[in-house]
């Protein structure tokens, strides 16, 4: 399933990126920003989206929705709220 967004983000720090309306248009690949507890904004690439009830090719199926993202220095993060993600490049439209 295709989403399309009205807006693109060349910039975590513009300020204008968009939003995720649902877990299910992340996709693995999509650049991202987040923001951090003191307020600095930061790039991650999606590594892995998972949906709850949906089950994975190894037969995992997650209770909750989660998004692993790994920043440019490697480190890996699980974000349980998509709402903290903002979308800068979309790979389906790369």
């Amino acid at each position: 399933m295709k989403f399309t967004r009205l807006m693109k983000c060349t910039s975590s720090f513009s300020g204008k990126c968009d939003k995720y309306k649902s877990p299910k248009e992340i996709s693995v690949g999509d650049v991202v920003s987040m923001e951090d507890d003191t307020g600095y904004v930061t790039e991650h690439l999606v590594l892995t989206n998972y949906i709850k009830g949906e089950t994975d090719a190894k037969g995992f199926t997650p209770k909750t929705n989660f998004t692993i993202v790994i920043s440019p220095e490697g480190k890996r993060n699980v974000i349980t709220d998509y709402r903290e993600l903002n979308l800068i490049l979309d790979i389906d439209e790369y």
